[in-house]
């Protein structure tokens, strides 16, 4: 159960930092909801990146790793 409740908590988290960074970064002209309407775009193209057959291995693996650790509980350079 404290395994799910971390995935969940990373998962908001990474979703939280996205937006954050989405903000920062964003054209001055642009509001915060339509930044939050990004993230589904954004998650979906990954997934659609590491199913296609088209993009190279070593995408996907990029891929991958990021995903693992935006959502990896263990904070592999400690502060």
């Amino acid at each position: 159960m404290d395994t799910l409740i971390g995935i969940a908590l990373g998962l908001a988290a990474a979703w939280v930092l996205f937006v954050a960074l989405l903000w920062i970064l964003r054209p001055r002209d642009v509001r915060l909801g339509e930044l939050v309407r990004v993230v589904p775009d954004v998650l979906r193209l990954v997934r659609d990146l590491l199913a296609s057959p088209g993009v190279p291995v070593s995408v996907r693996l990029l891929l991958l790793f990021l995903l693992a650790w935006l959502l990896s509980p263990v904070d592999l350079i400690p502060e």
